[in-house]
């Protein structure tokens, strides 16, 4: 509740947060999967939060319950400690279902925050590949023009003044190749 304000003024604003929300969905404002994830995570959390809320009063239940059976047991009342006991048993199970849900909750969050890691990397390297080839390119074209000199017809004959360019050449080639 917030104060100041009356029960009629909290449920109009949240019926005015619920119709944005869905005219957002209808008119094509869509959310990022990364807010979309952490969204998410935050209902796992809440939900999480809301069972370990019902195991706490769940066990404080099953401590009650345990003095009630003694009591019980001590005034001779043998009828209503076996139905405590029944009790008793299903408030075990449940303490353990609870365990089991939130376990499984967690995972689910865990896989939630694997996918949202791949994903970024999956970016990083989207950029990385990009300066990758950008690279090649300007490496590759000063060796493809070297390649393209050394097989023209002008090396093949030597020069005016005698001097072969091919072993000159060679090496230019030699020094562009990436090691």
């Amino acid at each position: 509740p917030v104060p100041g304000r009356g029960a009629g003024a909290q449920a109009s604003a949240a019926a005015a947060a619920a119709a944005r929300n869905t005219m957002d969905a209808l008119f094509g404002k869509q959310k990022t999967p990364a807010e979309r994830i952490k969204e998410y995570n935050r209902q796992i959390k809440k939900s999480v939060r809301e069972l370990d809320r019902e195991r706490a009063a769940l066990e404080r239940q099953e401590k009650k319950l345990m003095t009630d059976i003694k009591k019980a047991a001590r005034d001779g009342q043998m009828d209503s400690a076996k139905i405590m006991a029944k009790d008793l048993v299903r408030t075990r199970a449940y303490i353990k279902k609870m365990y089991k849900m939130k376990s499984h909750m967690e995972a689910v969050s865990l896989r939630l925050q694997t996918m949202q890691s791949s994903a970024q990397m999956a970016q990083c390297m989207k950029g990385v590949t990009k300066v990758m080839g950008r690279m090649n390119k300007k490496v590759t074209e000063p060796k493809s023009t070297a390649l393209a000199a050394l097989h023209s017809p002008v090396l093949h004959s030597q020069s005016a003044s005698g001097v072969c360019f091919r072993p000159l050449l060679r090496l230019v080639l030699r020094s562009l190749r990436v090691h």
